[in-house]
């Protein structure tokens, strides 16, 4: 029986650990023959280099500089059966994704073909969706719209946040990867193509997206909170003109009576380094944050 041969590309938390599984669990008729990823970036808070796997495993690698052509060239040297590209912002173009005889196959943690496009974990989180879920796919010239080969439904839990349902994510992929490999390599699977008019697609998140507005509700606040907390970069509020970041929130009961006439942003209490602040419909109080200088009941954040 032929070997399968893989080029693994990827550069943040998720690809390390994919690929990490991989390599420990692959049987004999699959070889992780490149890898490809960065040395640094400036945009993934969940950065993490694949250079330390490659070199354990002693596995060719190439660090990615931008420059596509010399990718390709590099890709078409190593000769791939089949590429797995998780956990990678650059889209591949038509030269990259016809190299391998098998495909490409990417990764895309929601339920596609809903919910394609950006920051998917984030968004799954800040809109208060009950489920997502962990799919593969095969890649096209377009973001996240090719023929699914696996995809494993994952519920979540009440205040679930960012790294919670990260891990719950890479837990399931894992598996499923392994099951998903041994298919490919015996020409085993059945590709289920997508149903575009079941599609949306997820903007790029700014910066202004992650600010907290005290006019949101108690219930906003607190999903923006939990879908920006580690392993991403946090929501943030303004105080003296510093950005100040939040990282855990919590909704406090109070009586609506000692609400009525108290403006948003107004700091109501401060019990130890917790800061209980006025929102559209009550009490948030901020649990996690990087405030060197505490305000005081009275004040306002911004």
């Amino acid at each position: 029986m032929e070997t399968l041969n893989i080029v693994f590309i990827g550069c943040v938390e998720t690809s390390y650990q994919l690929l990490n599984h991989l390599l420990e669990n692959a049987n004999d008729r699959v070889k992780i023959v490149g890898v490809v990823t960065k040395e640094s970036s400036t945009f993934h808070s969940d950065f993490q280099s694949l250079k330390p796997l490659a070199a354990r495993f002693n596995i060719p690698l190439f660090n990615y500089n931008q420059n596509k052509t010399e990718m390709n060239d590099w890709l078409k040297h190593i000769k791939p059966d089949i590429i797995y590209c998780f956990g990678w912002s650059h889209l591949l173009n038509e030269d990259t994704l016809s190299i391998p005889e098998k495909g490409v196959i990417g990764f895309h943690p929601t339920k596609l073909p809903e919910n394609r496009g950006r920051h998917p974990i984030v968004w799954t989180l800040a809109l208060g969706l009950n489920e997502t879920a962990s799919t593969f796919f095969y890649m096209k010239e377009n973001a996240d719209d090719g023929e699914i080969i696996s995809q494993s439904i994952i519920p979540l839990e009440n205040r679930e946040n960012a790294r919670t349902l990260y891990n719950k994510i890479i837990h399931t992929a894992k598996d499923q990867m392994i099951e998903m490999t041994y298919h490919l390599a015996k020409d085993n699977v059945t590709p289920v193509i997508q149903n575009d008019s079941h599609a949306n697609y997820w903007r790029k998140r700014c910066k202004e997206d992650g600010r907290i507005d005290w006019r949101m509700s108690t219930a906003a606040i607190d999903r923006l909170v939990r879908a920006l907390t580690s392993p991403y970069i946090g929501a943030h509020v303004e105080y003296q003109t510093q950005e100040i970041k939040v990282l855990e929130a919590f909704p406090v009961e109070v009586s609506n009576k000692t609400l009525v006439n108290i403006e948003p942003g107004k700091v109501v209490a401060v019990n130890g380094s917790r800061i209980q602040v006025k929102c559209s419909d009550g009490i948030i109080e901020l649990i996690e944050h990087d405030f060197q200088t505490l305000p005081e009941a009275g004040e306002y954040l911004m």
